[in-house]
């Protein structure tokens, strides 16, 4: 008989034994029950927390636009101005400059300023009669004719200054009339030659028949005078020296 046959019974002995001792000890000390708390006791129903949102960032908001006061009209109505506030124009009668000595004496100290001016001595000039020069009607019933030195350069353009151009050679006597014939010289377009002209331009202004009879006549009469439409003796057509210009015959204006 082998060892392991041996010891079986021994084995099972002993488990018994230790089987016979828990009983024993489970018997003589019973489990003690744990208290209970005093009276009915509540169930208690817990709340879910509400989840968390994440919070949009705070965008600072623009400071409210306070509109400002619209401006004050004045209620002041316009003014309109009356017929009489409007200037009338000078009619009077001036015979300075209207006779023919005194044309000729300008004619050549013009031409003179000019050679000098533009350092041309063989400089002449030449009669102009094309330019067109609206008849003022505020000159109503006045007529007169207008005698003006005028310088071009080699450009075509008119040469403004106060020595040699535009300059009244003979004047109508009527400050209007002369007016209207200084600036038909500024508006008008000379050509270009490339070198310097130089021009006396006539206008004689005539009144239209449109003219009314009760228009404001001039308030000096120009019959003690020489007559603004004579014609002055100046310098020879053409003619470039600076000679006195009594000396040679007057063109036919």
């Amino acid at each position: 008989m082998s060892s392991a046959t041996r010891s079986a019974p021994w084995v099972i002995l002993s488990l018994g034994i230790h089987g016979a001792v828990l009983v024993w000890i489970w018997r003589s000390y019973p489990p003690v029950p744990l208290p209970l708390p005093p009276g009915p006791v509540k169930l208690v129903q817990l709340t879910p927390l509400p989840k968390a949102h994440p919070t949009p960032p705070v965008t600072p908001s623009a400071p409210p636009v306070t509109p400002s006061a619209p401006p004050v009209t004045p209620s002041t109505p316009p003014v309109t101005p009356s017929a009489s506030a409007t200037p009338e124009p000078d009619l009077t009668y001036n015979p300075t400059d209207t006779s023919p000595i005194e044309a000729t004496a300008r004619t050549a100290a013009w031409l003179s300023a000019a050679q000098a001016a533009t350092g041309q001595g063989g400089l002449a000039w030449t009669i102009k009669r094309d330019i067109p020069a609206p008849y003022p009607l505020l000159a109503c019933p006045l007529g007169g004719k207008v005698i003006l030195g005028v310088a071009v350069d080699p450009q075509g353009h008119l040469v403004d200054s106060s020595s040699f151009g535009p300059q009244i050679i003979q004047s109508s006597g009527y400050d209007i009339l002369n007016q209207a014939a200084l600036a038909a010289v500024r508006h008008y377009e000379f050509s270009a030659t490339g070198a310097y002209q130089l021009f006396l331009v006539a206008f004689d202004f005539v009144a239209p028949s449109s003219c009314s009879s009760s228009s404001p006549a001039p308030t000096s009469s120009p019959s003690a005078v020489p007559s603004p439409v004579a014609t002055p003796t100046l310098n020879g057509q053409n003619h470039g020296n600076s000679s006195p210009p009594s000396s040679q015959p007057p063109p036919s204006f």
